[in-house]
Formats: C-alpha cells, sequence, structure tokens
C-alpha cells in the first residue's frame, strides 16, 4: 500500500461526515471572482501576445546584426 493510500484511509476515518454550504451572498461572490478571473487571464493573454510579437521583432533584428557582424568579420584580417 502506498504512503498516499495510507493517508487518505487515515483520513476517512477520522471524518465521518463533511459538510459543505454556502451562505447568504456566497454563490454571487464567487460568480464575481470568476469573472474577474476571466477578465485577468484575457488580460494576461493580449500581454503575452505582445511579448510574443515584440520577440519575434527581435529575432529579426538579432538574425540581421548578426549577418551583419558576420559579414564585418569576415573583411577583417587573419588573426596572427
Amino acid at each position: 500500500m502506498t504512503a498516499t493510500n495510507e493517508k487518505i484511509e487515515d483520513l476517512e476515518r477520522r471524518v465521518c461526515v463533511l459538510e459543505t454550504w454556502a451562505g447568504p451572498g456566497q454563490a454571487e461572490a464567487l460568480a464575481q471572482t470568476i469573472r474577474d478571473t476571466r477578465g485577468e487571464v484575457k488580460e494576461i493573454k493580449t500581454r503575452v501576445r505582445r511579448i510574443e510579437k515584440t520577440q519575434q521583432e527581435h529575432s529579426v533584428i538579432l538574425r540581421e546584426h548578426s549577418v551583419l557582424l558576420r559579414e564585418i568579420l569576415d573583411r577583417l584580417p587573419p588573426k596572427k
């Protein structure tokens, strides 16, 4: 038997009844929290897209500079 199973069985022995309940306003509070979270996720996705676009632009610039640097280095006399 695994340690996890033993822990679960121990908890089952100690907990006879697990009750959950929602008081007044908790459903509305949960709904609002979910709406807020969705809005935040949307904002995060927008920021990630912007970052990815910037990274792509920088990758193009880096490639161009690498080519230019290689051309400059090729023109230099060899090291002695």
